[in-house]
C-alpha cells in the first residue's frame, strides 16, 4: 500500500480572503475559509484555524503534507506593475503604500507559512489564474472542458483561457 499524497492549497494575504483546501491523492477532502472560524468578514489573516481544522478532520499532521501551494507568484510580472505605477503618477502615489504592503505580504507568504506551522516540505507559488482554473475544473464532474478565468488582477493578466483534460490544464496562447 502506497502512502497517500496530501497537498495543502493556500490563499491569504494581499486582496484575497484567507482559505485552505486539502487534497488527498488529487481529490479535495476539506476546504475552509478563515472567516468561518474568526467571524471576520473577508478575513485576510493567516489561516491558522482553517489549516488546523483540515488537518484534524483528515487525521494527519502538517508533517504528512507533501506539497503546499500558494495562489500567487509574487515576483512574476513585478516589472509590469512598476511600469504602470510610474505611468500612473501622480495618482499611483496614493496607492503605493497599500500596494507595497500587499506585495510584501505575498513575497513573505512562504516564510510566514513555515514559521506558523513548522512545515518543512515543498512549497510552490502558483499562477493566480491557474489556481482559479484548477479549482473549478478539478472539482467539476467533467473529464474535458474549456476553461475561462476572469478576475480583477493576476500576476500579469486579468484573464486565462485554456482547457482541462483529465488531470491536465493547458493555457491557450495569450
Amino acid at each position: 500500500m502506497t502512502k497517500p499524497v496530501y497537498i495543502l492549497g493556500l490563499a491569504y494575504s494581499g486582496n484575497h480572503e484567507s482559505a485552505v483546501a486539502l487534497l488527498k491523492d488529487g481529490v479535495i477532502i476539506e476546504a475552509f475559509e478563515e472567516e468561518r472560524f474568526t467571524r471576520v468578514k473577508f478575513d485576510r489573516s493567516f489561516p491558522s484555524h482553517s489549516i488546523a481544522f483540515c488537518l484534524e478532520k483528515a487525521g494527519i499532521t502538517i508533517h504528512d503534507i507533501s506539497h503546499a501551494g500558494f495562489f500567487w507568484r509574487p515576483w512574476h510580472g513585478i516589472a509590469k506593475r512598476i511600469f504602470y505605477a510610474v505611468v500612473g503618477l501622480p495618482y499611483s502615489l496614493s496607492r503605493s503604500g497599500h500596494n507595497a504592503g500587499i506585495i510584501f505580504d505575498l513575497i513573505s507568504a512562504e516564510r510566514v507559512f513555515r514559521r506558523e506551522t513548522g512545515y518543512a516540505g515543498s512549497f510552490h507559488f502558483i499562477e493566480h489564474h491557474l489556481t482559479h482554473a484548477a479549482s473549478s475544473f478539478f472539482s467539476s464532474p467533467f473529464e474535458k472542458a474549456a476553461i475561462l478565468s476572469i478576475d480583477g488582477a493576476g500576476e500579469t493578466t486579468t484573464c486565462w483561457i485554456g482547457k482541462g483534460d483529465n488531470t491536465t490544464l493547458t493555457n491557450y496562447k495569450k
